[in-house]
């Protein structure tokens, strides 16, 4: 016959909330304080985040298993949390991507280019600022320049992260013990 031994789960605290800059390398992280009663052997650590286009890693300073922690060493290990966000790349572009601008800039501005080579036996090209503007304008609403678009990254928003933790007696696949902290994206 084998008996199984339950372990008390450890307390996760209430880790403070994280607020972050969309693609900020500093300042993203916080640290969970676990707690138990008495020794529960190695609990494994994960997290998650809600957030789009960010990702959360948790580790300690247990020098077998970064993502667990071992309270046969210590009744009050600590881990850190750290999450990583992608830049918001929202960009507005020089000009407008509108049809009705790129006609008026053709009529404005492509008309002189074209009269340089009417009616003479050696067309020349002169370059003015029209002419300048106009390509500039024609490149930029045709891709050359970013529009105003999200750009993939990380919206800014208020989100959760979740921290679980798993005892070695964890038989289910459900955490033991679970968290949230707040994440503000800026």
């Amino acid at each position: 016959m084998v008996l199984l031994l339950l372990i008390a789960p450890p307390s996760l605290g209430n880790p403070a909330p994280i607020v972050v800059k969309a693609g900020a390398i500093s300042s993203n992280s916080t640290t969970v304080n676990l707690t138990s009663a008495s020794d529960i052997g190695r609990v494994y650590l994960s997290c998650s985040t809600n957030a789009p286009q960010a990702s959360c890693a948790i580790t300690s300073n247990d020098p077998l298993n970064i993502y667990t922690v071992d309270f046969s060493k210590s009744l009050t290990p600590t881990a850190k949390i750290t999450i990583t966000t992608a830049p918001n790349l929202k960009q507005a572009s020089l000009l407008p991507n509108s049809f009705a601008l790129r006609t008026l800039a053709l009529l404005l501005f492509g008309t002189p280019l074209s009269a340089f080579y009417i009616g003479r036996r050696k067309p020349r090209l002169r370059v003015t600022l029209g002419n300048i503007l106009f390509f500039a304008l024609i490149v930029t609403s045709c891709g050359g320049a970013n529009n105003t678009t999200n750009g993939g990254g990380t919206t800014p928003g208020s989100y959760t992260i979740t921290v679980n933790a798993y005892t070695v007696s964890n038989t289910t696949g459900a955490p033991d013990a679970t968290t949230s902290i707040a994440l503000t994206v800026n």
